[in-house]
């Protein structure tokens, strides 16, 4: 690790306005790409950062991958590890699973749930991925929480929340196997329709024969 150049990051949605002992930073919002916007500090700024706010511990302000743990360690930040950055809330919302969606509903920080959040809406408002009904009820559930000053939840998660929604695609394919299925069915009942009306025209046919001999 350069002690003298650590390279930051903003995956944020948003610009994130830095202050270290020796200036400010201002990051401009990640792009649509997904690719952050970049800055570089020396570990003695990130160390100022680090006693006067709490931006770095919450996961405002992400450091290099490759730096993270050196940084972490000169921190005596031991729960470094277990930040949720955006990537991991992305994932957790749109491929949801028990572990992942706790990690989320237990999250006991405002400031960090409000980062989750900010996320959640982007993603939501998107429209580029799906994000199940169940999810998207206890994410706003436990935002009401938050609002009522309820940092601790009580919401239980279920297996049953992590069912996955059917994108859009797919639920055009199935409507289409559907409307091809009424169809087929609606022929063979036309068949049947008219396969009974021929054998009752045989039926009477032979009847009246029967008769006339």
């Amino acid at each position: 690790m350069n002690n003298n150049k650590i390279r930051i990051e903003n995956h944020n949605p948003f610009n994130l306005c830095v202050r270290s002992n020796l200036r400010d930073y201002i990051l401009s919002p990640v792009s649509e790409d997904g690719t952050p916007t970049i800055e570089y500090l020396t570990l003695e700024e990130l160390l100022w950062i680090d006693s006067n706010t709490n931006a770095i511990r919450t996961g405002l302000i992400t450091i290099n991958e490759t730096d993270r743990k050196a940084v972490f360690k000169e921190m005596k930040f031991e729960d470094g590890d277990k930040i949720l950055t955006n990537a991991d809330v992305e994932d957790i919302l749109v491929n949801p699973s028990v572990e992942g969606l706790k990690k989320i509903i237990d999250v006991t920080d405002s400031s960090i749930f409000d980062r989750i959040y900010t996320v959640f809406t982007g993603l939501k408002e998107g429209g580029s991925v799906d994000i199940s009904n169940r999810v998207i009820n206890l994410m706003t559930e436990r935002y009401k929480e938050f609002k009522r000053g309820q940092n601790v939840s009580h919401i239980t998660i279920e297996k049953k929340d992590t069912d996955r929604p059917i994108s859009q695609d797919k639920a055009k394919e199935l409507e289409a196997q559907n409307e091809s299925l009424r169809d087929e069915i609606s022929e063979l009942k036309e068949m049947m329709k008219q396969l009974m009306a021929n054998q009752s025209q045989e039926k009477t046919k032979r009847t009246t024969k029967k008769t006339e001999g």
